[in-house]
């Protein structure tokens, strides 16, 4: 994984970015407004694309999509929640003509794109033969050579950030795939078989509402994989994007930062950027970018917000009770209820927002020393071969199987064995301990006075108790309740829990519920933005959605506003965000009363919230 500049030591300071080749190639590339032209393409791709049935009609985003992939076989579709990214990767291998397409989806998507999927063929001329796999599978140690045994010619990513992690398995497999096509034969991960690749590089198209959270440098390798080279907005060398990366990004020291520069020369010429260029350079800057990469030919990006309702932004206070307060002074201390020792500041702020909550978890029962001992340096030795092989062995499956069957790295077989041996003896468990129902209490009274409101929990545990605690279905796992009812299957106007993470993508949910309770901080810009946009949508018949976020501690409002300085960047470089316009009453750190107690006291230990 590349990690972020500003954590690493640079020697970039006080310098500027300057003009170079990449530069230069950077700027010549042709600029479009392709929304001129894409009300008439909709009109006309409608036509041609709709069955003798078909009642709906494209949107300018879609078309556009669909003649971009055509065209340049490589599309970046950046393109708000309910902007009808799905309808661009069904009818892809349609216009294209595709033999063998893949689309990929998370996995907790399979479900609603097969069913989406069959609903839209009544509509329009989707292909029966689009082959539907999930980036989990992908990178499944035991599905290292599917790429190469379908070898597809047209592969389109939904939600394709799912490969913004250059270290995840899934990322590097494609990436392998990809190189392997252009020479037109290859290795699968895991495999000694050398593979003829017949078709070539296929086309590719990446959907996404938002590419950009908290550094340009999270999507370099998206815009490679799907642009052809001379049309990528962004330096192609490492080098240059390090320093195009250090001029722009949100989190870089004052020590690692450099100028703008000639990045300066993107902007446009009104006088409000004029403006802006004198008085924050760094934001005109980024914003300047922004105006290269929407307007380059393969990009469609969909910049304007969604106003059919307004967004209100609350935070709903609660102190919690005596004795929870006293444990999160504890924890504060790096000590855990029961008398653990934390490690590190960022875990101890988790375990007071769990707190927070009325819980916390704690191993049950505790590991044995030599079963900690063995896991960690079996997962040093892991990542150190893993990375470092160049037989593409690229996960613990697959290197087990290595050691084991083929003989391959004895001199850490002791390692693993140790492994294995304490892997066998002893069985991971946490214990969830509750001590105090007052978070449960407000939000059994919550769902009451709001029939069209989601509950969102961060934990399991806390979203089965509360389910319940109130009778109310909570879908976790899978999109489901324990009654296998799917999430967008829930009786519309009644309150129903969901998991942040099992719910975060994909759904429409803006038919039946306006009204949102966030019961665990979201750290994350870009996970806010999915969130919301689950109720806050085209399609929504309210005037107004709400999202109320529960706060119980000052680690509450850092991790809030750290979201919203995410939102703050990608909005900068790439497209609006609900956060930003919304109407927020949530006040900021700074504006928090001095308050006595273990809460807000300022003698307190005050953690990042990261």
């Amino acid at each position: 994984m590349i990690r972020p500049v500003s954590k690493a030591i640079s020697p970039w300071k006080g310098r500027e970015v300057k003009q170079s080749t990449e530069f230069l190639r950077i700027q010549q590339i042709p600029e479009r407004d392709w929304s001129k032209e894409a009300p008439e393409l909709a009109r006309e791709l409608t036509s041609i694309l709709k069955t003798p049935s078909g009642e709906q009609y494209m949107f300018d985003t879609q078309a556009m999509g669909l003649h971009d992939l055509y065209t340049f076989k490589g599309v970046v579709c950046v393109i708000r929640v309910g902007g009808g990214k799905s309808l661009i990767s069904f009818l892809a291998p349609y216009v294209l003509q595709a033999f063998r397409p893949l689309l990929v989806v998370p996995g907790n998507l399979l479900e609603k794109t097969e069913k989406h999927m069959k609903r839209d063929r009544y509509h329009w001329q989707i292909p029966s033969f689009i082959r539907v796999e999930s980036y989990e599978k992908l990178g499944h140690p035991d599905h290292g050579s599917l790429l190469y045994d379908y070898q597809p010619d047209l592969i389109m990513f939904d939600e394709i950030t799912r490969c913004k992690n250059t270290a995840a398995v899934v990322t590097t497999r494609f990436q392998y795939y990809f190189d392997d096509a252009e020479k037109g034969f290859g290795t699968p991960p895991g495999s000694t078989k050398e593979v003829e690749i017949k078709g070539g590089t296929p086309a590719r198209g990446g959907l996404s509402g938002t590419l950009f959270n908290r550094s340009m440098m999270e999507s370099w390798h998206l815009f490679k994989w799907l642009l052809p080279r001379a049309s990528v907005p962004m330096p192609l060398t490492y080098s240059e994007l390090q320093e195009w990366s250090l001029a722009l990004d949100a989190d870089v020291g004052e020590m690692h930062r450099v100028k703008p520069g000639v990045l300066l020369e993107l902007c446009g010429d009104s006088e409000e950027e004029k403006e802006l260029m004198r008085t924050d350079p760094r934001k005109a800057a980024r914003q300047g970018f922004r105006r290269r990469l929407v307007s380059t030919p393969g990009v469609v990006s969909l910049s304007s917000p969604f106003l059919g309702s307004q967004l209100v932004v609350n935070a709903i206070e609660r102190i919690p009770p005596a004795k929870v307060i006293e444990m999160i002074r504890q924890v504060r201390k790096f000590r855990t209820p029961d008398g653990q020792e934390l490690q590190d500041a960022h875990v101890a702020a988790m375990r007071v927002k769990e707190l927070g909550r009325g819980l916390y978890y704690r191993p049950d029962p505790q590991p044995p020393e030599e079963y900690v001992a063995a896991k960690k340096l079996w997962a040093k030795t892991c990542r150190k071969v893993i990375a470092r092989n160049q037989k593409r062995i690229d996960s613990e499956g697959q290197l087990i199987r290595a050691m084991l069957d083929e003989g391959m790295y004895s001199q850490h077989l002791e390692v693993l064995k140790a492994w294995l041996y304490w892997k066998g003896e002893f069985k991971e468990r946490n214990k969830t301990v509750w001590v105090s129902d007052f978070a449960l209490k407000f939000a059994k009274q919550w769902m009451k006075d709001h029939p069209r409101g989601i509950v969102w929990v961060g934990h399991k545990g806390f979203g089965k108790r509360l389910a319940k605690y109130t009778g109310v279905s909570y879908y976790g796992m899978n999109s489901r309740d324990k009654d296998d009812r799917y999430i967008e299957d829930h009786p519309h106007n009644t309150p129903m829990i969901a998991s942040i993470k099992s719910n975060l993508e994909g759904k429409n949910l803006q038919f039946g519920w306006s009204d949102n309770l966030i019961m665990y901080p979201i750290r994350s810009g870009e996970w806010y933005e999915q969130l919301i946009g689950r109720t806050h949508r085209l399609g929504q018949p309210k005037d107004t959605v709400t999202v109320d976020v529960f706060m119980t501690c000052l680690e509450d409002y850092q991790t809030f506003w750290a979201a919203a300085s995410d939102q703050e960047f990608a909005q900068d470089m790439e497209s609006s965000r609900k956060l930003l316009y919304a109407d927020v009453l949530v006040p900021k750190v700074s504006e928090l009363p001095v308050r006595e107690g273990a809460l807000w006291r300022p003698g307190d230990i005050r953690l990042h919230a990261n």
